[in-house]
């Protein structure tokens, strides 16, 4: 029996759309009752309004990786639309509406048929709580990663499985979208690997031909800020990224099995050991792993013993899977990664994979059982209603505004202002730098950008304050230095969240 053949571009158009609008949803929605933006966007939105200045960074500040490029986009919209979290955001959620389009466009690729396409776009288009959340995350590059991850995955099919000869264009393009895609965020090594691993099956001598050499110039250009970075200055990208190592790799696959994929599956919300309804989970978790064991029976058992006709045997599906495995791979033997595991940001990549991997399984699945096609189909959704109730967007933000804090700053005359890794950075970026904060507790969040600590320290005593969450445990410590500073000073608690301490002189 054949799936019914629905009007195919108005189907396409409606679940973009929804899928749009569900992101959407987890974007905005926080902004009624949350600051809306972590500490790691603010660090982002304010290497946006220094590139406005002329004060350009290539890396996100105090690292060698995860690139400015989305920062400069922001600026842009900055620019015309004023600083703001929302320009700031907007940025990774267009990305990631961009990578539904392209999610049904490999699925042409990959698929001959009208409806698995379709089936493998309405998976993209609900996404998973964990997924839509960080499709509108700043500063990560994951969302544009992504995107120009299944970019290549599209110009690689289309070069790998054309009638006609190669032509050096696609190679140039997936190498330059590769080198951007590193400078971005350098996950986009998932995609790259398994295509030049498939390039080279298709082509023994493909490495020495100038199709490879396409690729590598491609590369430089889209990667010449990070090149210009590492060989002008201090930094080693490369270095600070791969620490590939076997030790704790038992552990680590437990790990993933038991925390990571519930949360990439939508069967459970990051930093959980819950599910949102375990009977549902099972049954997920078990055709999931069903359809990798399907397609892996099906494709690669003829096609390993057939790889001297790589050529004449391999399918697009191929493809598909390896990408599956090569961003697990790497990801456990990256020993410097492997540890979130339960908040699996790094692998956000399977999200190319598993959408098109289930929609080849439920077509099967039609074919043998209608019924059965109904009841797993169903499941799915009834699961993610589920992940709507237990995980909606505000179960991913901090529960607290800082408007009240920030006009009890304003009315003392506060503009310096000694915080924590929390709230330092939001202030400064909701203010556009109006108030510079520093980070107290040191560590990474301090060194972000070591002139805002030095600002406060050198400022006089008449316009600085101190300002923190209430559940910080170095309150006392701020307490008696503001004590030995100043003769007199005061202590306000704020909406009940946060405790503000300032001198009163006079």
């Amino acid at each position: 029996m054949k799936l019914l053949h629905p009007p195919i571009k108005l189907f396409v158009f409606l679940l973009i759309v929804l899928g749009a609008l569900i992101r959407l949803w987890y974007f905005l929605e926080p902004f009624a009752y949350s600051v809306n933006i972590t500490p790691d966007e603010s660090v982002y939105g304010l290497q946006a309004l220094h590139i406005l200045k002329g004060d350009f960074s290539i890396f996100y500040w105090a690292q060698p990786y995860t690139g400015t490029f989305s920062a400069f986009l922001s600026a842009s919209l900055f620019f015309f639309f004023g600083p703001s979290a929302w320009s700031l955001k907007a940025v990774p959620y267009l990305f990631s509406v961009g990578f539904l389009a392209l999610t049904y466009l490999l699925a042409r690729k990959v698929f001959k048929d009208e409806s698995t396409p379709l089936l493998a776009l309405a998976f993209a288009a609900l996404g998973t709580p964990f997924w839509n959340n960080w499709a509108s995350r700043a500063g990560t590059g994951y969302p544009e990663a992504t995107m120009l991850g299944e970019l290549m995955l599209i110009l690689a099919l289309g070069a790998l499985y054309r009638a006609s000869n190669w032509t050096l264009r696609p190679f140039f393009l997936i190498g330059f979208l590769a080198g951007l895609g590193f400078w971005i965020q350098p996950t986009i090594i998932y995609y790259l690997a398994p295509i030049l691993l498939f390039f080279f099956l298709y082509d023994r001598r493909f490495f020495v031909k100038r199709y490879f050499l396409g690729v590598v110039g491609g590369f430089v250009l889209g990667d010449l800020p990070v090149i210009f970075i590492n060989l002008t200055g201090n930094s080693s990208t490369a270095g600070s990224l791969f620490h590939f190592s076997i030790r704790g790799l038992k552990r680590a696959v437990a790990g993933l099995l038991t925390e990571g994929m519930p949360v990439i599956l939508g069967i459970r919300t990051s930093f959980s050991h819950t599910d949102f309804f375990t009977p549902f989970a099972l049954i997920i978790t078990l055709f999931f792993f069903g359809s990798v064991v399907l397609v892996l029976t099906r494709r690669f058992g003829p096609l390993l013993n057939s790889l001297s006709e790589f050529k004449q045997h391999s399918r697009p599906i191929d493809l598909i899977l390896a990408l599956f495995f090569f961003t697990l791979l790497i990801f456990l033997l990256t020993e410097r990664f492997n540890q979130f595991v339960i908040e699996p940001r790094y692998i956000l990549a399977l999200y190319s994979t598993i959408p098109l991997i289930l929609a080849y399984s439920l077509r099967q699945l039609w074919k043998k059982s209608p019924w059965f096609f109904g009841l797993i189909s169903v499941v799915f959704l009834a699961n993610f209603g589920f992940g709507i109730i237990k995980a909606p967007p505000k179960t991913f933000v901090d529960g607290y505004k800082l408007d009240k804090a920030l006009e009890a700053l304003d009315r003392r005359g506060i503009t310096m202002v000694n915080s924590d890794g929390a709230l330092a950075h939001r202030l400064m970026f909701l203010t556009q730098e109006k108030i510079i904060a520093s980070v107290r507790e040191g560590g990474l969040m301090a060194a972000r950008r070591g002139e805002y600590n030095q600002t406060v320290l050198d400022s006089p005593w008449e316009h600085k304050g101190y300002l923190f969450l209430k559940t910080n445990s170095d309150l006392n410590i701020m307490e008696n230095e503001i004590r030995s500073f100043v003769p007199t000073y005061r202590r306000e608690m704020l909406e009940d969240q946060f405790v503000f301490l300032y001198p009163v002189w006079p």
